[in-house]
């Protein structure tokens, strides 16, 4: 190879090319956990890669708009984005174009996303995004389907040994309001609830010892919440901790083997989760295949309730144990 053409084959970073047998395993997987979607009654929708900004936000509040290529549309000299994230696109849909169809509504989605940076989790910037999005369903309702249909994909896909990390990242907020503090001692206490810091939450005034008690409960589903159901807490509080138990009574109905774990004060990251949230993980990578929650979208001038599921390829192609006779 010539230097000319060393150089014409160099990629940004986190960009690569899927060829031979890794393409075709992304192909294959995409029709599989896409119809496996629709075989659960979620019609597909296909938003476009490019936006303008403003409609990012225009349905969820609290979107990552942090690691986002924007850029200039020549046309109408308007900000546009390349989506980082296909949630925030469904919910534009489902309050806008999809706003007078019946609830509860369900869609489905696939496509590449792309980030301005990779993590450690996530090196790659491009990657394929597939997952449903469930509207106007009871929390709990919608909470079980989602999840449950997450498990039973992923095992269609050939993931072994799942497990499920529940969240309740609006529980922590809660406590917080309730407690009434000032601004300053809030944010040392959020603080202290991004890295888990349960000694140092114990001098928050107030609500110390609560957030360290939920904080130190993170662990196997029956030893948090038999410690989170014998918190005082306000009825606020106790109602979503309610919740949780039955979505973790629904999901082992159907899969009485699974792992459970719990982290109350979890945020995976998307700040625009409440109630509860979840992970799915498997033995084979060090990070989540699907992940998703709770959150609220506006249609029709009112607050609607959405419950998603996100799959990631970045980490699919790598726990799938589809071989190559199975794909070609």
């Amino acid at each position: 190879m010539s230097e000319k053409d060393k150089t014409n084959s160099l990629m940004p970073s986190g960009i690569i090319d899927l060829i031979h047998e890794r393409a075709y395993k992304e192909f294959y997987l995409t029709q599989i956990l896409m119809s496996n979607f629709m075989e659960n009654g979620y019609k597909i929708t296909t938003p476009p890669l490019i936006e303008f900004e403003e409609n990012f936000a225009f349905a969820i509040a609290k979107v990552n708009l942090n690691n986002i290529f924007r850029f200039t549309d020549p046309i109408s000299n308007k900000m546009l984005y390349i989506r980082n994230d296909m949630t925030p696109q469904i919910a534009r849909i489902a309050s806008t174009k999809l706003k007078k169809i019946s609830r509860p509504l369900r869609l489905s989605y696939t496509g590449d996303v792309l980030r301005s940076k990779g993590s450690q989790l996530h090196p790659e910037r491009q990657f394929r995004q597939a997952g449903i999005e469930l509207y106007g369903a009871k929390h709990e309702e919608a909470a079980i389907e989602v999840i449950n249909i997450g498990i039973q994909t992923l095992q269609k896909a050939n993931v072994e040994n799942l497990s499920l990390d529940l969240t309740t990242p609006s529980l922590s907020n809660i406590i917080l309001k309730d407690s009434k503090l000032d601004e300053k001692t809030e944010n040392y206490a959020k603080s202290y609830l991004k890295i888990k810091d349960y000694k140092e939450l114990r001098s928050i005034p107030r609500c110390g010892k609560v957030l360290s008690t939920i904080t130190e409960a993170a662990g196997e589903e029956e030893k948090a919440l038999k410690i989170l159901s014998k918190i005082d807490f306000s009825p606020k509080a106790k109602k979503l901790i309610k919740k949780l138990i039955k979505i973790c009574e629904g999901i082992k109905k159907i899969n009485n083997d699974i792992q459970i774990t719990i982290d109350p004060v979890e945020n995976r990251g998307f700040g625009y989760y409440s109630g509860v949230g979840f992970a799915i993980f498997s033995s084979s990578i060090k990070r989540e295949l699907g992940f998703g929650g709770q959150y609220f979208i506006k249609t029709n001038g009112q607050q609607e309730t959405g419950m998603g599921l996100s799959i990631l390829f970045d980490g699919l192609l790598r726990a799938s144990k589809l071989t190559k006779k199975d794909i070609l």
